[in-house]
């Protein structure tokens, strides 16, 4: 069983340099703080199977939301504090147009399936 954690997730989020670190996983939602470079993007997904909610800390962001990977059908641009929610078989991507590091926590629920952090 995962111990409970206490965390100030902007200052986490803002001290990770990697691309996606798992912050914490439980047994039905699973944490990453993500780091994505200038000019960089988390890139086309889909999750099948469950639920993502996003939070922008700092930068400055594109968000894409389609029915497959070819045909996107809303974009928003976003900056800090923003939150983003995607359900389950939503193709989405968050593209960085600042001029630093755009930095964000996600949040996976279910846990089952989820990206590893690797």
């Amino acid at each position: 069983m995962m111990e409970p954690l206490v965390v100030n997730i902007e200052e986490e989020s803002e001290r990770n340099f990697e691309f996606r670190k798992p912050l914490w996983t439980g047994e039905y939602i699973k944490v990453i703080l993500m780091n994505i470079p200038v000019g960089g993007e988390i890139g086309i997904e889909v999750h099948e199977d469950f639920d993502q909610f996003i939070r922008i800390e700092s930068g400055r962001a594109n968000v894409l939301f389609g029915r497959s990977a070819e045909d996107f059908y809303y974009q928003r641009l976003v900056d800090d504090d923003y939150a983003i929610m995607i359900p389950a078989g939503t193709w989405h991507n968050i593209v960085n147009l600042g001029r630093e590091p755009l930095k964000l926590y996600s949040v996976y629920a279910p846990v089952s399936n989820l990206p590893t952090g690797d």
